[in-house]
């Protein structure tokens, strides 16, 4: 055992191919591997982070400006922004075909798990930081809710961030404090 994780963001085949060898915690994106590659990534248990919404926004929007897949770099683009992950998770429901509870686990759940924190972050449960996005929708009728940042309350830690909580009739809503690491589940 190492004792530190190791993360590689790769997007090339080779990069792909040369950190499932090193069996690397996590594979961040691995964007052009071939399909060998990516059944050794499978056969062997290692995480990848897709990084979806960077392909769809080339398929998407490229063509318009004559890009495609062979000429634009590994970085974020214009329509995939650094910071805009909800779009990613939509990119799973409306393109992958998970439910909107599945690919809100894969980003909270199963994220936690990869970063061997599962036991303070990732769920909702007693002992766990009070880690949350509260956003003004439910997200598994409508999973684009989770881009609107305009009425985003959050907490962090169990401290209040930013409250916007909005009632019936527009009135504010006053947010209860939650001590940290409290159960929210009852």
């Amino acid at each position: 055992m190492r004792g530190r994780m190791v993360a590689a963001h790769v997007r090339g085949e080779r990069s792909s191919e040369v950190a499932a060898r090193a069996g690397v915690d996590s594979i961040e994106h691995a964007t052009y591997a071939s399909d060998d590659t990516l059944e050794r990534i499978r056969d062997a248990g290692l995480t990848m982070v897709p990084g979806l919404r960077y392909l769809y926004s080339i398929v998407e929007n490229g063509p318009r400006f004559g890009i495609n897949e062979d000429i634009l770099g590994p970085s974020g683009d214009a329509w995939n922004p650094h910071g805009e992950y909800a779009k990613d998770i939509q990119v799973f429901v409306d393109v992958i075909g998970f439910s909107p509870l599945e690919a809100i686990t894969c980003a909270t759940r199963n994220g936690a798990e990869l970063m061997r924190m599962q036991d303070r972050i990732g769920t909702l449960a007693t002992a766990n930081l009070a880690d949350l996005v509260i956003v003004d929708g439910d997200p598994l009728r409508d999973i684009a809710v989770l881009q609107d940042r305009t009425p985003l309350s959050v907490m962090q830690a169990g401290r209040w961030i930013t409250r916007r909580f909005q009632g019936l009739g527009g009135r504010p809503i006053q947010a209860p404090a939650v001590p940290a690491r409290a159960s929210l589940l009852g």
